[in-house]
């Protein structure tokens, strides 16, 4: 009877020990996770982040320089106009400013997107891809204006808070 208790409390205390290893490895090895996870990934926005491209509306046809404007609710990282055609991207400068809420860009098309048509994004990103846009720009500049597109892998984490599709008017 004695053994049989003695075994009893031996897995009893196992059966407690592996319990609480196993709880504390799955903290620590989530503490680990959070410390490691790229501070990117989970952007540090508010919940209710929003903006609208208000004008010009969806579907407008636009000449190749044309101003844009919008509203912009919540705390967001950094604020752009990025062209998008198929998969490649065009940032628009500069960064937008906005004031109360409200902001303005311009575009300029200087290339020749497929049936004249083109889509602009109002995109959130990080710090890390307005560096990136910053950098392209420049390097745009210093090339005497020749842009290579930007591929989705560029963007980073970066968040689309609206999008509108606009037709180049034929010149």
């Amino acid at each position: 009877m004695r053994k049989l208790t003695a075994i009893r409390n031996l897995l009893r205390f196992t059966n407690v020990f592996f319990i609480c290893f196993g709880l504390f490895m799955s903290v620590t090895y989530n503490s680990i996770a959070q410390e490691k996870k790229d501070p990117w990934e989970q952007p540090p926005r508010s919940l209710s982040l929003s903006g609208k491209i208000k004008s010009p509306a969806n579907e407008s046809k636009v000449q190749r320089h044309f101003s844009v404007n919008g509203t912009i609710k919540g705390q967001f990282r950094h604020l752009w106009l990025v062209e998008r055609i198929g998969e490649l991207h065009w940032p628009k400068e500069p960064e937008l400013n906005p004031i109360s809420g409200r902001w303005r860009g311009e575009v300029f098309e200087g290339g020749y997107p497929p049936e004249g048509k083109f889509e602009l994004l109002l995109l959130d990103v990080s710090e890390e891809t307005s560096n990136v846009f910053h950098q392209w720009l420049s390097d745009g500049h210093r090339s005497g204006g020749h842009y290579l597109g930007l591929t989705q892998d560029k963007l980073g984490s970066a968040i689309i808070l609206d999008q509108k599709k606009y037709q180049l008017l034929t010149e």
